[in-house]
């Protein structure tokens, strides 16, 4: 059986489709930039350059985006290469007013992405989401940086 083609009026259509969210206007660059430092993470003496450079700040702001956006995977990617490749130095930077938002952002992600999220990738990102929380919470430097990890993983 042959489906037809979508004709221009189903293109106007709003309920044709799902409407996508909001992109910041800045949000090729921001992502663009979240790429470039992802990139910089990998490397131990690089993660912890970009922590005492302060890049908690403006990565906490990318994680509380709408988690359809591309900028979200990327930064929870970061978030997690960053605790691990440099577990002192982001102790040390939990120290900043930065990293106070870090528990709750993280919670709510958690929370969105338990309550909305039904694709593989969004199943996949709420995966690294705990394993996040469980970096954070462990014991050792990083513990600091959410002392309250373990509210993340009692949302579900």
């Amino acid at each position: 059986m042959a489906f037809p083609a979508p004709s221009a009026s189903d293109a106007d259509d709003p309920a044709a489709s799902p409407p996508s969210p909001p992109s910041p206007p800045d949000a090729e660059l921001q992502y663009a930039l979240t790429k470039t430092l992802l990139n910089f993470s990998y490397h131990k003496g690089n993660a912890a350059l970009l922590l005492s450079a302060g890049v908690l700040e403006p990565l906490c702001r990318a994680l509380a985006l709408d988690y359809k956006l591309h900028v979200v995977p990327v930064a929870v990617e970061l978030l997690w290469n960053l605790l691990e490749n440099a577990p002192t130095a982001a102790a040390v930077a939990a120290t900043s007013a930065a990293a106070a938002s870090f528990a709750s952002t993280l919670a709510q992600l958690t929370h969105t992405l338990l309550q909305r999220g039904y694709s593989v990738a969004d199943k996949e990102l709420r995966n690294e989401l705990f394993v996040i929380a469980e970096l954070a919470s462990s014991e050792g430097a990083c513990a600091r940086l959410m002392p309250d990890a373990s509210h993340a993983i009692q949302v579900v």
